[in-house]
């Protein structure tokens, strides 16, 4: 899949509804909503996705179907015409998943090998730890990572 021409100029939002999403043999409409919850604790917010469907023979709403907790999530309709999830997880990789939450592919950064279209949606940055490991994070986190001994990862 090219990433980059499949997202390019794709709107990512919050909330997303389909008012023909298939259903068996059938068609319904079905809303994705992306959830966030601030941890009482440390305060940090976490975000996750919920899709909502209707039963399309009572018109009622099915119960919710949701994602684990990742630290970022938005959505968007690709010029494809499929429902995305793009996920910023805990450990700094990139997660992205159909709307029928099945995982499409993780990305881990490497050189040469950075999905920048996705990037830009969280406005992040790629690094190395001096630990070797690699990790997407926020672009406003760039200097204090850098000052911990950390190198940015180009493409």
């Amino acid at each position: 899949m090219d990433y980059a021409e499949n997202f390019k100029g794709c709107e990512w939002v919050d909330e997303i509804t389909v008012e023909d999403y298939p259903s068996g043999s059938l068609r319904t409409k079905c809303t994705w909503t992306v959830e966030t919850k601030k941890a009482k604790k440390s305060g940090q917010t976490t975000q996750r996705v919920a899709r909502v469907t209707v039963n399309p023979k009572t018109l009622r709403p099915c119960a919710p179907k949701k994602t684990t907790y990742s630290k970022m999530v938005k959505l968007c309709q690709a010029n494809d015409e499929l429902t995305y999830i793009l996920e910023l997880g805990e450990y700094g990789n990139l997660h992205l998943s159909l709307g029928t939450l099945a995982g499409i592919k993780t990305f881990y950064p490497k050189e040469g090998e950075l999905p920048i279209e996705l990037m830009k949606v969280f406005d992040l940055i790629a690094i190395k730890t001096p630990g070797g490991s690699g990790m997407f994070i926020p672009s406003r986190m760039k200097e204090q990572a850098l000052s911990k001994n950390c190198t940015l990862i180009e493409d």
